[in-house]
């Protein structure tokens, strides 16, 4: 069971699949997660790059507890 959660934890999902999930664009998800009205992972804009690109970690329980799923449970 532990290893189960740890997957859980571990697994990222992409800005495309957490929209289609929640049901709003990839550009909602980055402004939300950006404002801090979502906690389903974390950006940030690296510093020494010169650029303004954002980096976006969406972690998968992060986003099922953010939609109010629960882990499936082993049987």
């Amino acid at each position: 069971m532990e290893d189960i959660n740890n997957d859980l934890k571990s697994e990222r999902v992409s800005v495309t699949q957490a929209a289609k999930e929640l049901g709003v664009t990839p550009q909602a998800v980055r402004e939300h997660m950006k404002r801090g009205l979502w906690q389903i992972g974390y950006c940030y804009s690296p510093k020494n790059t010169g650029k303004n690109n954002w980096e976006y970690h969406i972690y998968r329980h992060l986003l099922n507890r953010h939609l109010g799923k629960e882990a499936e449970k082993c049987t």
